[in-house]
């Protein structure tokens, strides 16, 4: 059972946390980078980086761009994997049981699936998950994925994944690298508010 963590990374020191939280017989796959639209350095810290290659199952990728098309970078070396769970840098594994897990994942079929996030302590449940991920990609916006039909990432996942809670938890990062976060975030929104992404890719439907 292959399995891969994947992250982008835009210079965020949360990372180090939730590589530790990580299983050690698990890949992690971090793409550092920057989002279009965000101010956020393109090439992380070298300190930061530096504590990160110290980590022997870390592989640092690089891309800029759009956000779906960084995200992408990482789901193109996941040739191989059985599956790979999609994390971002303020979120962290909480409880892990490998037994639980991996009964839960063995007979999986090639699609998404949930797993339970916590945030400011609800519990919700997002697409994380992916089985086969080679085959999947995400499509205009990272919430948007196929491996030939577009689904909405979080709202269309299969089934819930046992064994496995993480929690977001941005309490590292600095005032200022949350503020640049969260305009981003803003911008995006606005940006993709009101389009209808199925139908922009009409081989899909």
């Amino acid at each position: 059972m292959k399995i891969a963590v994947c992250t982008a990374w835009g210079n965020d020191p949360s990372v180090i946390r939730m590589i530790e939280s990580i299983p050690k017989d698990w890949d992690i796959f971090l793409v550092e980078g920057r989002f279009s639209y965000s101010k956020l350095p393109e090439f992380c810290d070298l300190e930061l980086v530096k504590k990160v290659m110290k980590f022997p199952n870390v592989k640092i990728l690089h891309r800029s761009g759009l956000e779906f098309d960084v995200r992408n970078r990482y789901l193109e070396e996941m040739k191989g994997y059985d599956f790979a769970l999609m994390l971002d840098t303020d979120e962290h594994i909480i409880e892990y049981d490998h037994v639980d897990f991996e009964n839960s994942v063995k007979d999986l079929k090639e699609s998404y699936h949930l797993i339970d996030v916590l945030y400011n302590g609800q519990s919700k449940q997002q697409g994380r998950f992916f089985v086969k991920p080679f085959n999947w990609r995400y499509h205009n916006s990272h919430k948007y994925i196929t491996n030939g039909k577009i689904v909405k990432a979080v709202f269309e996942a299969d089934s819930m994944i046992k064994g496995i809670k993480v929690i977001h938890d941005d309490s590292i990062r600095s005032k200022e690298l949350q503020e640049t976060i969260e305009e981003y975030q803003q911008h995006l929104w606005k940006l993709e508010s009101g389009r209808n992404l199925r139908q922009e890719i009409p081989q899909y439907d």
